[in-house]
């Protein structure tokens, strides 16, 4: 017998009664476990056996997980179950007690996952999913190997993939060529809420569904589940898979997979003005990530920082969208965390993705002689994809002529800042008595605006009529009010800069609405969603005092 319990207590440092227990719990992992379990699905209701057949635990490049097999009675028979989380005694997984669990549904795919095919993203897919959820420090995917071809099964898709290299044709019109009776999507999700009710996830723990397929969102409401996130799980398109994916996004309602073929491009300026008007709102919301000042059910996961603040700020964005005309992003708070730049991408064109209307704007303050300009205005607009720029104007022409060439970009040019130091150098006279900053907005409006596409950054002071201001601004040019509420701004100086049609002036907050509650709160959600709407509301009374 080559098995040898002292030798192996020895080599991994532990006693051999523990050899012992680890080995009947391996034995005990091979008995099934089943449990008879009820979920609705489109509105009808089955009971199913759903039976644990054994676990382990892999290694991948993305950590180690458990791995579940499991049996149940439905149209795909099997499930496979990767967890990121501790388990109990019996097996079953231990949540930290977090209010949002972190899933991904995969359907299995054998052409892409085990052999390698390029003509679509499911191996990347799944990999990418594991790479989540690593990062996450917990949560599960649940692959359903069977769901080939949507489905309709792995001699359905081999039939569809010979027809999409020999005429040409995407994945959706391959499968309407063959399929008898026109559905092309014949896969069921019953069995991951099986598995969930199984582990003895409550209904009280929100999911945050990691997908672009909004079809599965529906099965977990129907069973008392809350999806309160959605995160896109986006493989970049290949030459291959480009036909593929925009297929998917353009007929089957999936979403993030590629840029639409009829996408207006982006215009910064008419963005926003279009924003003001068709959401009603005239606030926007700082994303200034502060990893000291969230929630503590995100802080105290096992993951970088940038995860974290990653996690946290898509949330503000899923809370926030819907209220805000922009977003304002302070790049040195991501500078201040390791990873920032790809925190920085991945936040940008998720606002953009799920809330397209909404520009989003980096605050640098950069300005610098004409090549550094470009090189700073390459790393904003190409690497980022960011709407706009908030630059220093105080080296010229340098710093502005470049928006020229870019109408669909904005500068947000700092004018009169709110911070009480700047009036050091902004109010300073010059030979014709005129303040230095009225000269920086003459210049602003006359000089630099060739592009239609400058935003001044105004700030109220108590000595000055914003009002005449706001007659030298053309009434086309959106104002970017700085300083309002803590800094010392009210409504009347808002006011003061409204437009003829009772808009054009944005204000922006950052801290009171990303963090206005205690760390240990677990209703920040809610807070984070009144400080939002709360501002949106203040900001249209104060429209509405001034007649419009």
């Amino acid at each position: 017998m080559i098995l040898n319990l002292e030798e192996i207590a020895e080599r991994t440092s532990t006693t051999v009664e523990a050899v012992r227990t680890l080995i009947a719990e391996a034995k005990e992992s091979l008995i099934p476990k089943g449990r008879q379990i009820s979920v609705t699905e489109n509105g009808a209701t089955r009971w199913f056996i759903v039976t644990r057949r054994g676990m382990g635990l892999i290694r991948t490049d993305f950590g180690e997980f458990y791995q579940f097999d499991f049996g149940i009675d439905d149209t795909w028979g099997k499930y496979s179950v990767i967890i990121k989380a501790k388990l109990d005694i019996n097996f079953m997984p231990i949540f930290s007690g977090r209010d949002l669990l972190l899933i991904r549904v995969d359907s299995g795919c054998e052409t892409g996952q085990v052999f390698g095919d390029r003509t679509c993203e499911c191996r990347e897919q799944l990999e990418l999913g594991l790479e989540t959820i690593g990062n996450a420090g917990e949560g599960m995917v649940i692959n359903i190997p069977r769901q080939d071809g949507r489905g309709l099964g792995l001699p359905f898709k081999l039939a569809t993939l010979r027809l999409q290299t020999l005429l040409q044709m995407n994945t959706v019109e391959a499968a309407e060529a063959i399929t008898p009776d026109g559905i092309i999507d014949a896969r069921t999700y019953s069995g991951v809420v099986g598995i969930l009710k199984f582990f003895g996830v409550p209904t009280t723990m929100q999911i945050n569904l990691a997908t672009n397929n909004v079809h599965k969102v529906g099965v977990f409401g129907e069973n008392g589940y809350t999806v309160g996130g959605q995160t896109p799980v986006v493989v970049p398109p290949t030459e291959h898979t480009s036909q593929h994916l925009d297929a998917k996004q353009r007929y089957l309602g999936h979403v993030g997979l590629v840029a639409s073929k009829d996408r207006v491009p982006r215009n910064a300026v008419s963005l926003l003005r279009h924003a003001m008007v068709s959401k009603d709102t005239l606030a926007c919301c700082g994303l200034d990530p502060d990893v000291a000042k969230m929630p503590k059910s995100i802080t105290g996961e096992h993951t970088a920082d940038w995860v974290k603040a990653l996690r946290f700020l898509r949330e503000v964005i899923d809370i926030t969208g819907p209220y805000v005309c922009a977003y304002k992003v302070q790049k040195a708070f991501f500078d201040s965390i390791g990873n920032g730049q790809e925190l920085l991408v991945r936040v940008v064109r998720y606002a953009q993705e799920f809330f397209p209307e909404v520009p989003v704007f980096i605050d640098a303050k950069v300005g610098d002689i004409d090549n550094t300009m470009e090189a700073y205005l390459s790393g904003i607009f190409e690497k980022v994809g960011a709407d706009g720029l908030v630059v220093n104007p105080y080296m010229g022409d340098d710093v502005l002529r470049p928006f020229e060439s870019l109408s669909d970009k904005a500068g947000i040019v700092l004018v009169k800042t709110s911070n009480p130091g700047g009036n050091v150098v902004q109010d300073a006279l010059m030979q014709n008595g005129d303040s230095l900053w009225r000269y920086m907005l003459k210049l602003v409006v006359e000089r630099w605006n060739k592009g239609a596409n400058l935003i001044p950054v105004l700030s109220s002071t108590s000595d000055v009529d914003l009002s005449l201001v706001r007659q030298i601004i053309p009434n086309e040019m959106p104002i970017l009010f700085a300083g309002y509420g803590a800094q010392g701004g009210n409504l009347s100086h808002f006011r003061q800069l409204l437009d003829s049609s009772g808009r054009g002036v944005f204000v922006n907050s950052s801290r009171g609405i990303l963090y206005p509650y205690e760390s240990e709160e677990r209703r920040w959600r809610q807070k984070i969603l009144d400080a939002v709407v709360e501002l949106k509301q203040v900001l249209n009374e104060g429209r509405s005092q001034n007649g419009s």
